[in-house]
């Protein structure tokens, strides 16, 4: 057994190698909070893109039943419900971006030279020499 390192020492000494000693956490507990409300937020438009246009089209063939015209229309709350669904994001979306833009620094130097500007207009574009 002369010359040969136990196994256990080996594996401790592969270990510290990987797992140091001052482990640091790249994540701050805000980190992962915005982390998982991203995932919940995908989550969720994710099955209100699945369920909404299938829920319309539910409601449609059962009034479809009652009025004896058996796919006009559950076709056309479906057609409804996709079309409502995509443009409820969007607009979420584009007002989740300005609310973004305007609380970033390049937005709120845009606000700035416009209050400092005569007349009070908002100026675009880089800031003149």
């Amino acid at each position: 057994m002369r010359g040969r390192t136990p196994v256990p020492y080996i594996r401790q000494r592969s270990l510290q190698a990987i797992e140091p000693e001052h482990h640091q956490t790249f994540m701050t507990s805000d980190d992962k909070r915005d982390l998982y409300r991203g995932f919940d937020d995908g989550y969720t438009h994710a099955m209100e893109l699945a369920l909404t246009p299938f829920v319309a089209a539910g409601f449609g063939y059962l009034i479809d039943r009652i009025l004896g015209t058996v796919p006009v229309v559950a076709i056309v709350l479906f057609a409804l419900a996709v079309i409502a669904t995509f443009l409820k994001m969007y607009y979420t979306y584009d007002a989740r971006m300005k609310q973004h833009d305007a609380e970033s620094p390049w937005g709120r130097a845009a606000l700035v030279r416009a209050a400092s500007s005569p007349g009070g207009e908002k100026v675009e574009g880089p800031r003149p020499a």
